[in-house]
């Protein structure tokens, strides 16, 4: 605060010049300093009146400790602060780490259909339907039809029979709903479906649902780190043979790519919904705990999870 020396000497030293603080106005600040020498640690101007804020035990006018320090909304661009008079003031998208307003939950601001972003203010969503909007970077990797789908879908197959899970029948593919989803999401998505078929096809009848959404769950989830250390690999494989710049482009796809399997991911852990949620967690700590083809002939013998 300022204090007003008038009848009496004040003995302090300035913190700003290092000398002695005589008859008149200081702030005491920790230290005492002159007015004058009180300035913004973001825009070296002087700060006049009381005014301020104190940050890592530097001074800043308030505005420049908010453009400087305080958390923006990555959608509107602006300070995230208390306006809102809501219980959250702002929110973070897991793994895009994407900050938005909690107001924006609710003022019709468009969320990506695929990877669950929120429309900025600097990129524009793309309609596809009355109910499907995509981010640029999803609309680029989304699959629209059955013939486009083939090649991911063969690259599944591969994937089973890599952990000898193979099919003595074919499995004809159609896509219905799932259009203009990424390529991640529809991997997911067939790797789930597909481990329905082969429960069928390797007869293991009528199983819980609990346990057999639990199972394809897991089917996907793991193709999903299948997914991740392949987009990794290519990666380190391309390195060598590309240029600085083609490089930089493969890299920031592929690091598009690799988050786009952790969200997935990510919502696979965090279902609420007790047949997918909790069977899920049930299978997966069951693999981990005893291996895949282990639980295979459990659940075929039993129909449930090994404790």
């Amino acid at each position: 605060m300022f204090l007003v020396c008038t009848d009496y000497i004040c003995y302090s030293i300035c913190a700003g010049c290092d000398n002695e603080i005589g008859r008149g106005e200081f702030l005491n600040l920790k230290d005492g300093v002159y007015p004058w020498y009180f300035r913004c640690h973001a825009c070296d101007q002087p700060i006049i009146g009381f005014d301020f804020k104190i940050y890592d035990d530097h001074p800043y006018h308030i505005s420049c400790c908010q453009n400087l320090h305080h958390k923006k909304c990555d959608v509107c661009k602006e300070v995230v602060s208390v306006k809102h008079s809501l219980p959250i003031d702002y929110l973070v998208l897991p793994i895009w780490m994407q900050k938005t307003c909690a107001s924006h939950e609710h003022d019709g601001t468009h969320l990506c259909f695929s990877c669950n972003r929120k429309e900025t203010k600097d990129a524009s969503y793309i309609r596809m339907d009355d109910r499907v909007m995509l981010c640029l970077e999803c609309l680029e990797s989304s699959i629209m039809d059955t013939v486009e789908c083939q090649p991911l879908y063969q690259e599944i197959q591969k994937f089973y029979k890599g952990l000898n899970m193979k099919f003595d029948q074919e499995i004809q593919l159609h896509l219905v709903e799932r259009f203009s989803l990424c390529r991640i999401q529809i991997g997911s998505f067939l790797a789930h479906e597909i481990m329905h078929a082969w429960l069928r096809i390797n007869g293991y009848g009528k199983l819980d649902p609990h346990v057999e959404e639990g199972i394809c769950d897991v089917m996907s989830y793991m193709w999903l780190d299948f997914e991740i250390m392949s987009i990794s690999g290519s990666n380190i494989a391309s390195s060598s043979t590309s240029t600085s710049s083609t490089r930089y482009i493969k890299n920031q796809r592929s690091q598009f790519q690799r988050k786009l399997a952790q969200i997935c991911k990510y919502k696979m852990e965090n279902r609420k919904v007790p047949i997918y949620g909790e069977g899920f967690h049930a299978g997966y700590a069951a693999v981990l705990k005893y291996g895949l083809k282990s639980v295979l002939n459990h659940i075929k013998l039993k129909g449930s999870f090994p404790c």
